[in-house]
């Protein structure tokens, strides 16, 4: 990310994105761009903040629908000094959101953020506004990073002074898709389809999230587990454990009661999209939700 990294490096890997298939509207977009938006958003995210007494950065990780956001604004809410810098919203600030995740463009089953150009641009941009929120008195919550980008991230403010540590948001896979559902159905039927409706994580998929996640705990970073629908603190000595088996437990008599809640609210939004397949698709997910999961037996090793 931009953090090490000269201008001319940028303009390299933008000049190479033709041969990774990336669209080439993003060769208008350099680092001075990512700067300008990484500028307007610290001073957006810094307005009415108040500065810390000790300056602390929180990463949050977890699967798509695992409650990241609702951890953030619970932090936020409890921390004035805390600057919130969300991948996600990077993501959708830019002009080119709409053309990017309109399909077939997005290519992994649940993530409608996939391109390489755009995650690197997201990635240049997140650099620039950690680097101009380090010279602010205030702390930083980072939203959404995963791979070499955490840890770089994680590394680099906490050798710049910060008090580092990472939570990691895990529920039960059912909650997780009733997630994913809310959020799709919001952007459906308000007129914008470009967001990946397809929920089902596979289990390759959980795997990696859980081996990243026993990765980081072996390299000695700061470790949390939380069920952010109820706050809950699920460590132990080996945090991927946690976190799988919170993601493949049973709900309770009151999850099940509130996922049957929210499909009721639901559902009139549903009748409201036109197409009749697409109708059914939605009606049968919803119903999926209340459900029992049947987890399989999920091996992986740390890289």
């Amino acid at each position: 990310f931009c953090l090490s990294r000269g201008l001319g490096d940028v303009y390299k890997r933008q000049e190479n994105m033709f041969e990774n298939g990336a669209m080439p509207y993003w060769l208008d977009w350099g680092p001075e761009e990512a700067d300008r938006l990484a500028a307007e958003i610290v001073a957006e995210k810094t307005s009415g903040k108040m500065p810390a007494a000790e300056r602390r950065a929180v990463f949050t990780y977890g699967m798509p629908g695992s409650g990241k956001s609702r951890l953030i604004e619970d932090l936020s809410r409890k921390d004035v000094s805390l600057a919130v810098l969300s991948i996600d919203e990077i993501f959708q600030r830019s002009p080119h959101f709409a053309d990017i995740v309109r399909p077939p463009r997005f290519n992994r089953h649940d993530d409608p953020f996939s391109d390489r150009a755009f995650m690197e641009f997201g990635g240049d941009v997140m650099g620039y506004a950690i680097e101009r929120l380090k010279e602010t008195p205030y702390s930083v919550a980072v939203d959404g990073l995963g791979g070499q980008m955490l840890p770089q991230m994680y590394k680099y403010l906490e050798k710049s002074g910060y008090r580092t540590r990472i939570v990691v948001a895990a529920v039960p896979k059912r909650i997780m898709d009733m997630n994913m559902l809310t959020r799709f159905i919001a952007v459906r039927t308000g007129g914008d389809r470009h967001f990946s409706f397809a929920m089902e994580r596979s289990k390759k998929m959980v795997e990696y999230y859980a081996s990243y996640v026993d990765s980081l705990q072996k390299l000695g970073f700061e470790l949390q587990i939380v069920n952010p629908a109820d706050g809950r603190n699920l460590g132990g000595n080996r945090a991927s454990a946690g976190f799988l088996k919170e993601f493949s437990r049973p709900l309770t008599a009151f999850e099940t009661a509130e996922l049957r809640r929210r499909r009721e609210l639901l559902l009139p939004r549903v009748e409201k999209i036109a197409d009749p397949v697409e109708r059914r698709q939605l009606r049968n997910a919803l119903d999926g939700c209340l459900r029992p999961f049947a987890a399989p037996e999920y091996k992986f090793s740390s890289r």
